[in-house]
């Protein structure tokens, strides 16, 4: 059998730009009162607002807000998401579009966000390994996302 190994390089590099976009996004729509990137945990973020504080996913895609009717979170990031989003602290999954959009799932329903179902099976090109995978993964809808325009004004 062979294995594939994922392309360290640019797994680094996707991980700060992710951040990046974080921190950016945190300036302009004022979301997050403050943010810390997390590197020994299988998230990328913490995050606090008020009261509330955050596990956080990011993705950064290639596409933009509202060329798909929903997005995926694949299951492994969605078990451990939510496997460290203990007591009062919520899972978030935040993606970054292209356009400048952000949407934002809370993705546990008894916190208040979204219930993804169950998942489905998906083929999809890893970018970090140059592969086709099979991989399962949860649908997010866009319309059950809050969603922030390229100026970080919330528009749902």
């Amino acid at each position: 059998m062979n294995r594939v190994i994922l392309n360290k390089k640019y797994t680094n590099e996707k991980e700060r730009n992710d951040y990046q976009l974080l921190q950016t996004f945190c300036i302009t729509s004022n979301f997050f009162e403050g943010v810390s990137a997390v590197t020994a945990y299988p998230i990328d973020a913490i995050g606090e607002r008020g009261d509330n504080r955050y596990n956080i996913e990011l993705k950064d895609r290639e596409y933009r807000h509202d060329d798909f009717y929903d997005w995926y979170l694949e299951c492994d990031k969605y078990s451990e998401l939510r496997r460290l989003s203990t007591g009062d602290t919520k899972p978030l999954y935040v993606n970054f579009f292209s356009d400048g959009y952000t949407m934002i799932w809370c993705i546990d329903a008894e916190k208040g966000g979204v219930d993804p179902g169950e998942p489905t099976k998906q083929r999809k090109m890893n970018p970090g390994t140059n592969t086709m995978e099979v991989t399962s993964v949860y649908h997010l809808p866009s319309s059950m996302a809050v969603i922030y325009d390229n100026n970080g004004r919330r528009v749902q």
